[in-house]
């Protein structure tokens, strides 16, 4: 028989949560797996994510969900596979599938860039924004307020 504590926290998933954050491989604890049913699953930092850490919480929740998104940014660090040297599979675990999704080819996976940012001052996302997005970034108007080099003090 399940404990109070596990039988409270089926009826709190089932009836109350919409929203889990956890990571990947926490997705598929026993607790998620039985009691909740996501219709959306949001893979953040999805560029470094190799194929055997996406397929555990689309496996586990492949009969709920109906809309998979991947968010992350294909200029940063790709997947790290330790197991380079001794797995036989090394060049699927090494491979990002957010990237290869990014690529688009025939227009089927909706990818959107997103060319704002509200993380770094305007001189210091020109590097970039120039060499990796060809000028596509852009600095939040409140991130432009914030900069000293905008002000009358600088």
């Amino acid at each position: 028989m399940a404990s109070f504590e596990e039988r409270m926290g089926v009826h709190y998933l089932l009836n109350d949560v919409r929203v889990v954050f956890c990571t990947n491989s926490m997705s598929v604890h026993a607790l998620l797996l039985d009691s909740f049913k996501p219709k959306v699953l949001l893979i953040e930092e999805a560029a470094n994510t190799d194929l055997a850490d996406l397929a555990t919480p689309m496996a586990g929740f492949f009969n709920s969900v109906e809309q998979l998104i991947f968010g992350g940014d294909h200029e940063q660090l790709g997947p790290v596979d330790p197991t380079a040297k001794a797995n036989e599979a090394h060049s699927l675990l090494a491979k990002s599938h957010f990237t290869e999704l990014r690529k688009d080819y025939m227009g089927a996976h909706g990818v959107s860039m997103l060319t704002e940012c509200y993380r770094m001052l305007p001189h210091l996302l020109k590097f970039p924004s120039d060499k990796f997005y060809h000028g596509g970034l852009v600095a939040a108007p409140r991130v432009n307020q914030q900069d000293p080099q905008n002000s009358e003090h600088a």
